[in-house]
């Protein structure tokens, strides 16, 4: 068994110091969720940090489903991340089905949201727009939901639902 110098104890035991004080940083995230219609069904919240996975289901980071609430918001954390670059994907399952319910031509009929205000066209935003940083203190981020008109919906007021009125 060979040896080891004085100079090599030292610098085994420098690296074990270092490695040792070395604290891995995490923070949590709060999520606010803003805009529920209803306190019908549950909210999924789905937390990606991998452009080529967002916002694929089942291949999420992390996700949570919460019971929607009489209250227009609600909050989901999301505790110990790393700091890096992260995406939110959120929708309202209105009937409690566990799936993103869409019409003809995928139209959403139930409520979604993304963070950063993302928008989609033509299909799902991309990771980047609406990405954002979440550093080692941890942070809150608010994702205002948006409910496109179904049939299934009642016809604002003073506008007509297509019917004869007798």
């Amino acid at each position: 068994m060979p040896r080891l110098g004085w100079f090599s104890w030292v610098l085994a035991l420098f690296w074990l110091v270092f490695f040792l004080a070395a604290e891995v940083v995490a923070g949590d995230l709060r999520v606010h969720i803003a805009g529920l219609r209803n306190a019908q069904g549950m909210v999924h919240v789905a937390l990606y940090d991998r452009p080529e996975r967002f916002p694929k289901p089942n291949v999420m980071l992390y996700s949570k489903v919460v019971a929607a609430t009489p209250e227009a918001s609600k909050s989901v954390i999301f505790e110990n991340l790393l700091p890096g670059d992260y995406a939110l994907a959120i929708y309202h399952d209105e009937n409690s089905n566990d799936e993103f319910d869409q019409g003809l031509f995928g139209w959403p009929l139930e409520g979604f949201g993304f963070s950063q205000g993302a928008k989609p066209f033509l299909g799902p935003p991309a990771f980047g727009s609406a990405a954002f940083f979440l550093g080692p203190q941890g942070g809150e981020i608010t994702v205002e939901l948006t409910y496109w008109p179904s049939a299934q919906d009642p016809a604002p007021s003073g506008f007509s639902t297509g019917r004869l009125q007798p």
